[in-house]
């Protein structure tokens, strides 16, 4: 149903879906609601050819390098109540800023992924999961958000699945839940509620290897790939 939403077919004669991506700022989402719905970015796969260098437009507005630093000290500080009035309207405020409505754009792998669209003191978590677990694990984020509002926002991307023994995209079809925010301890707490709920609801997943994975004990890793796999990569 969503390739009549996508500005080519997905594989094209001379254009093949390459990335496919939802972006969802949790604090301005709502089933069946068109105002508060997720953003689609797709990239397409093209013959190179002749073409015109992508330049950046660095004079635009940008918030500064130190930006989330200061937010960070803000909400640290700040009791659960006051955390829970300020975060939604600060990620509503900044999230347009990463966020950009795109045109179509044609470039090499290194014109198009330049700086991260977060900058400054940021703190990330991939969480690794079946594509069939989705709405169920962005039900659970959801509701998270309502009692603990997360300084960020959430993107889901979708890969094959890793031959490798401990490779995060160990499912067949992959869904990569991004969670990219403040490197507050709010985020933290965030991401761990998160964690402890899955594992609640029998959902299973992986973690990251580069990214906040702090309850990665031995024993969650053999949870998440099998005795077998872990044995044989030691």
């Amino acid at each position: 149903n969503i390739q009549m939403k996508l500005p080519y077919p997905p594989d094209g004669p001379d254009k093949k879906l390459y990335h496919f991506e939802v972006i969802i700022n949790p604090h301005k989402f709502a089933k069946d609601n068109k105002e508060k719905g997720v953003y689609l970015k797709t990239m397409y796969k093209m013959p190179y050819g002749p073409y015109v260098p992508r330049t950046h437009d660095t004079a635009k507005f940008q918030y500064g390098e130190n930006t989330l630093g200061v937010i960070e000290t803000i909400i640290d500080t700040l009791p659960s109540p006051l955390q829970v009035a300020l975060v939604p309207p600060l990620v509503n405020l900044l999230f347009p800023q990463a966020f950009k409505k795109a045109m179509d754009a044609v470039g090499t792998i290194g014109e198009t992924f330049t700086n991260p669209k977060f900058r400054g003191k940021a703190i990330s978590c991939a969480i690794g999961m079946d594509t069939s677990d989705i709405s169920k694990v962005v039900d659970i984020i959801m509701d998270i958000n309502q009692q603990m509002p997360f300084p960020g926002g959430m993107a889901l991307r979708f890969v094959k699945g890793t031959k490798a023994l401990l490779g995060f995209t160990r499912f067949e079809k992959t869904c990569i839940l991004e969670l990219d925010g403040v490197d507050a301890k709010l985020s933290r707490e965030f991401f761990e509620k998160v964690w402890e709920t899955m594992e609640q609801e029998n959902i299973p997943y992986t973690l990251h290897w580069g990214k906040y994975n702090i309850n990665l004990t031995p024993q969650r890793v053999r949870t998440m790939y099998g005795d077998g796999a872990v044995d044989t990569w030691i």
